[in-house]
């Protein structure tokens, strides 16, 4: 179950990935299976760091699948993270 309000989804054949809100918006990524809908992983915390998120805005697989593309609105960046959670690199200025 899915608390508070959902900012944006991306799915491929696999997973479903969506932006939570919750104490305040997108902060927290969570990966789902698809045909089951049961949780993979999450990952993100509010910040301003590597591997943080403030404000999830939207949320895409890149073309070949391999990663996600995270719109961190209040950190004026691009952050791509591996479909397992791991932050490769942030483009823009936190």
């Amino acid at each position: 179950m899915i608390d508070g309000q959902i900012i944006s989804i991306a799915a491929n054949t696999e997973l479903i990935v969506v932006g939570k809100d919750f104490d305040q918006p997108g902060h927290q990524i969570m990966v789902f299976e698809v045909v089951s809908g049961s949780l993979v992983r999450s990952f993100g915390e509010r910040g301003r760091g590597p591997g943080q998120v403030d404000g999830c805005y939207g949320i895409r697989f890149t073309l070949n699948g391999v990663s996600i593309l995270i719109a961190d609105l209040c950190n004026h960046r691009i952050s791509d993270w591996t479909i397992g959670g791991e932050l490769l690199r942030n483009v823009g200025m936190a």
